[in-house]
């Protein structure tokens, strides 16, 4: 059977500062301070909700300076995406197939048959042609 629990109060919680600083594992810290390791990320979690403007550490980039910087990224690929589908727009699929650029540097070639409404199958498909005797009947039907 177990022994009592151990109940730490808010302001004596030694894992938490001590995870903030990240200078040693959480295993480490744990086994100094007599914890499991989730309790002392519980901690930390806890001190970093609760301190007012946010604790981080000094090469730790705010979350909205890094959320903005995938944001531009993604832009700058939509808009590339966007000129080359202007470019590239034609009606039908005879004459999308040969727009796909097999090779493109920045584009993939699903996402070029994505953005020109091409299906992979038309994009592979080659039109069989006719055959004299298939052309023959076709102009005895045309000239009844």
């Amino acid at each position: 059977m177990a022994g009592k629990r151990k109940t730490h109060r808010r302001r004596s919680r030694p894992g938490g500062p001590a995870a903030l600083t990240g200078d040693r594992p959480v295993n480490e810290l744990a086994g100094q301070f007599g914890v499991h390791p989730t309790l002392i990320h519980a901690w930390k979690k806890q001190l970093l909700q609760d301190a007012p403007g946010g604790v981080r550490k000094r090469d730790q980039e705010p979350r909205h300076r890094r959320s903005q910087g995938e944001l531009y990224e993604q832009i700058g690929r939509l808009k590339m995406e966007l000129e080359w589908v202007k470019k590239k727009s034609c009606p039908s699929a005879d004459a999308l197939r040969p727009l796909v650029e097999a090779h493109h540097p920045d584009l993939a070639c699903g996402r070029q048959w994505e953005l020109l409404g091409l299906s992979r199958s038309s994009f592979y498909l080659r039109a069989a042609g006719r055959s004299r005797r298939t052309c023959g009947w076709m102009r005895l039907i045309d000239e009844q």
